[in-house]
């Protein structure tokens, strides 16, 4: 009976690992010359491109007909485009359809790239990439801009990160923006004065202007900024380092007086060991806690 309920129950956590993997899987939508996660897809448009096993870096998108993609290791990309290449080269050689990749309803799946992987199409059928140096950004006061992010952990509703145009316009060139499960950056040059404030939806939200921890920031003509948020996991009842740094101050002391106890009836080897272990273990999570103050 007991084997049982531990089989019914290790059953029951690898069916809740892979539910909670299903759904921390996030969509992005992001500026193309970026590089791609492990486990995201990113939309170029009505295009997309996934990547699972490996992170992926597109270094070109169809620039002359050519899709180039670096990868990290073994993998499968699966490009969404609409067209069949006419050429796929995999760690620079020329493969034919079938070995290391294939195509179907619109899609290419590569499963053989463990450096490159690089697609020629004569006529490219995706619209003009976006300029190299990024997107531009232009909101009027009371303006908003919004990220949402899908896959916070503890959100279940997910997060929300608002740039409010306070005051003046918010006019940038050059933006760029990585956004990932817990945390997202935005960097831009200001071409316009104006004021801009961070609000989040989720409780414990950290934000940075250009390395300074700040919820607004004052823009100024020519000058770059990188904001920078990511969501901090609430930490119930008392935080769970202060709780293993009381346990540890605790046995600190618990340990000799536990020995010396054992030691004044006779029992001299569970006195040194347990009160040894136990000690140790007191200034070893005491040092933990102090560490990360």
């Amino acid at each position: 009976m007991i084997y049982k309920k531990q089989t019914l129950l290790t059953i029951l956590m690898l069916v809740f690992l892979i539910v909670s993997l299903v759904q921390a899987t996030p969509t992005y939508h992001l500026p193309y010359n970026t590089l791609i996660r492990n486990g995201t897809k990113v939309h170029f448009g009505g295009y997309w491109i996934y990547t699972t096993g490996t992170d992926a870096l597109i270094t070109a998108w169809f620039e002359s007909g050519w899709t180039n993609i670096t990868v990290y290791g073994s993998g499968t990309q699966q490009i969404y485009n609409g067209s069949k290449p006419n050429s796929v080269y995999l760690n620079g050689v020329n493969k034919t359809e079938g070995d290391g990749w294939s195509y179907s309803s619109g899609t290419i799946t590569i499963t053989g790239a463990t450096s490159s992987a690089s697609l020629l199409s004569e006529t490219p059928t995706p619209p003009p990439p976006p300029p190299s140096a990024g997107f531009n950004l232009y909101f009027q006061t009371n303006g908003k801009l919004a990220f949402q992010h899908l896959s916070v952990p503890w959100e279940t509703k997910g997060a929300t990160i608002t740039l409010t145009v306070a005051s003046g316009t918010l006019n940038g060139t050059s933006g760029t923006l990585a956004m990932y499960p817990t945390s997202g950056t935005l960097t831009f040059t200001a071409l316009e004065n104006g004021a801009i404030t961070l609000t989040s939806t989720s409780n414990g939200t950290t934000f940075h202007v250009n390395g300074e921890v700040a919820t607004s920031a004052s823009l100024v003509n020519g000058q770059s900024y990188t904001l920078e948020w990511s969501f901090l996991e609430p930490e119930f009842l008392l935080p769970i380092m202060f709780i293993l740094g009381m346990f540890g101050l605790g046995s600190m002391f618990g340990g000799p007086i536990y020995g010396i106890y054992k030691v004044k009836h006779g029992e001299y080897y569970e006195g040194f060991k347990t009160g040894l272990v136990i000690t140790v273990l007191g200034v070893a999570l005491t040092i933990a806690w102090l560490w990360g103050a």
